[in-house]
């Protein structure tokens, strides 16, 4: 449909009270800065490497309202370039460019609706409407909205958030336990073992130190096999935000 209006699907109203940003866990635990995690899969028991995911997180602590930006490089087959820019620290998205599922989408977040583009070579240029019924987060930095709360080992809450070009869904997070974990290194980190579900079947599982808040790794299982994302090395900014 080149030049039509696509509308996203959207579930249910669900609350979005049940998700709570702690502003000091939000400041602390994400500094700005540049990631780097390896990607592979595990289908039975071999293990195939995907590629790697650079994030870039930035702080613009200057404008009003407060900004987090996160840009994620993804280089697999080609590379692929995405950002999200979120008020901080109570992460109300406000943008979105990136591709996700074969679209580029281009978008804008309000307080009621999503507006925007996506494009398809075969396609052409689709025009974005989404009505929103209660607030929501960016699906694609969800575990940046878990590393904002204050984790314990009896952490289990619930929040809504919108991938682009799927339903927006109610996901759900737990802590289902404590780990020791062994770096490359050789040196061990304690972390929280903290599982999310509500995307489709699959669970998504983080390895969070319990003293930085650092995502260490994470697993998404599904039907097919594992998907893992472990974190290489920390490359720090000259400047920890504008």
């Amino acid at each position: 449909m080149i030049g039509g209006t696509a509308t996203l699907p959207c579930q249910s109203r669900v609350a979005l009270a049940e998700s709570r940003i702690d502003s000091a866990s939000a400041t602390r635990n994400l500094r700005p800065g540049d990631v780097q995690y390896v990607l592979f899969r595990v289908e039975n028991g071999a293990r195939q490497p995907i590629g790697f995911l650079t994030r870039e997180i930035r702080l613009d602590t200057h404008s009003i309202p407060k900004t987090l930006t996160v840009i994620h490089r993804w280089e697999m087959r080609g590379v692929d370039v995405d950002t999200s820019v979120s008020t901080f620290p109570a992460f109300t998205p406000l943008s979105y460019r990136g591709h996700q599922a074969g679209w580029r989408y281009d978008l804008r977040f309000s307080s009621d609706r999503v507006t925007g583009t996506r494009f398809r070579s075969d396609s052409g240029t689709q025009t974005i409407l989404l009505a929103l019924g209660q607030p929501l987060y960016n699906e694609v930095i969800d575990d940046l909205v878990v590393r904002a709360q204050k984790l314990s080992a009896s952490t289990d809450f619930q929040f809504r958030a919108l991938n682009p070009g799927d339903a927006a869904r109610l996901l759900r997070v737990r802590v289902v336990g404590s780990e020791t974990l062994q770096l490359a290194d050789g040196k061990t980190v304690e972390t929280w073992v903290v599982n999310q579900t509500g995307i489709f079947d699959l669970v998504v599982t983080w390895w969070i130190a319990k003293q930085t808040g650092d995502d260490l790794q994470m697993r998404i299982s599904g039907p097919s096999g594992d998907t893992w994302r472990v974190r290489l090395a920390v490359a720090p900014r000259s400047a920890t935000a504008k």
